[in-house]
């Protein structure tokens, strides 16, 4: 019995049965029909990352130095206090150098 017969076959049992359940060996007909019928795929999760891997740590931190050097430019600089936004001007509440908090 292909897959959709039997879901035609499960249909029409259902709507015959009414409300008188199946019995314990018509469960484990049923169970073993559906196990055919669906086979369990679970999705793959979080994010598949390509990387090449190596046994020496010295050319690991060599890779991980130029990737860091090519995400140089979205960081922030270590000197970045006081902060600013896109003109350079330091936040209202800095004026003059000094931090001012109204509570």
């Amino acid at each position: 019995m292909s897959p959709e017969q039997f879901l035609y076959w499960l249909q029409g049992f259902a709507e015959l049965s009414g409300d008188t359940p199946p019995t314990p060996e018509q469960w484990k007909s049923i169970r073993e029909h559906l196990a055919t019928c669906f086979h369990k795929v679970t999705p793959p999760v979080g994010v598949k990352v390509n990387v090449e891997t190596t046994k020496d740590l010295g050319e690991a931190l060599d890779r991980l130095r130029k990737e860091f050097e090519k995400a140089a430019p979205t960081r922030r600089p270590a000197d970045a206090w006081p902060p600013r936004d896109h003109t350079g001007v330091p936040p209202h509440w800095m004026e003059g150098g000094k931090v001012t908090i109204t509570c």
